[in-house]
């Protein structure tokens, strides 16, 4: 794992749920994902997804993934 960052949440809400079982240096399991949506499911708002909502960016350089939950609403 590299970075974890979260967009278009209350501050507290996203330090709150970016508390998470994968901290940087971690192995990424793509399965993360899915069971971090359903176990933080009363924070989101209603329409969000793993797939619409997750950037995932990989550097094989330095063999690490960041992530980024996007909430933002669409403009």
């Amino acid at each position: 794992m590299g970075s974890v960052e979260g967009l278009g949440l209350d501050r507290e809400i996203s330090d709150r749920a970016l508390k998470m079982k994968l901290k940087p240096g971690d192995v990424f399991n793509p399965r993360f994902l899915e069971d971090f949506y359903k176990d933080n499911k009363s924070l989101w708002p209603a329409d969000v997804s793993p797939k619409e909502n997750t950037q995932i960016k990989q550097d094989s350089r330095d063999g690490t993934v960041d992530i980024v939950f996007d909430f933002r609403p669409c403009p």
